[in-house]
């Protein structure tokens, strides 16, 4: 987090820490609870992949250059911050929820970064139960991306970030994007207010 040398009127110079700066890697949280648990994120789709996952436990960062899953077998049972950095050529997609063991992420700690090349979030936390809140600014960064079917499909969370699609102008396809969210009791005002290109709302 950088920091902001301001100048007031009489030349007396201050320095303000910058808030909220962009972050380079999505922060999550997953839970196991026994020996020799696994958990998966899955890039599935994008020219020129990279991507960077630190899964927590100190075993050190793994590196992939394709779409595919990404797995982690845990060796004790814990609760661990998950890192993931990525970037594309074009056409870039990801999400945190290709397999069973999607039950495991029981949180969503930081907002998506923008990741170079980044448009497609479809079932991006789809049936992850864990998941009971979300972070504020959740796609405040990700403002190149289009798809977004599914996104919190299935999740337990109650209540959504007034801004949670302020940002996503260029968003298309918000189909399924809620269904199933069965603790939402409302909607902030405006939710659908910024996103002007939308084409897709089926069962959003």
């Amino acid at each position: 987090m950088g920091a902001l040398a301001i100048t007031g009127a009489s030349g007396n110079r201050g320095i303000v820490q910058r808030v909220g700066a962009e972050p380079e890697w999505l922060e999550v949280e997953v839970t196991t609870t026994a020996p020799n648990q696994t958990y998966t994120w899955n890039v599935f789709s994008g020219t020129n992949v990279s991507s960077t996952t630190d899964w927590g436990d100190g075993t050190g960062i793994t590196t992939q250059a394709d779409t595919g899953t990404r797995t982690k077998t845990y060796a004790a049972a814990g609760v661990y911050t998950v890192r993931i950095r990525a970037s594309f050529g074009t056409g870039g997609g990801f999400n945190l929820s290709p397999s069973a063991d999607r039950t495991r992420l029981t949180g969503i700690l930081s907002p998506i970064p923008a990741f170079t090349g980044l448009t497609n979030l479809a079932f991006f936390a789809w049936n992850c139960a864990g998941v009971t809140s979300l972070p504020d600014n959740l796609l405040r960064y990700a403002v190149s991306v289009t798809n977004l079917a599914y996104f919190l499909n299935g999740t337990s969370i109650t209540s959504l970030p007034a801004d949670l699609l302020r940002y996503v102008v260029n968003a298309t396809d918000l189909s399924f994007f809620l269904r199933s969210c069965t603790g939402l009791t409302s909607l902030p005002d405006d939710l659908l207010r910024y996103v002007v290109n939308v084409t897709n709302l089926s069962s959003f």
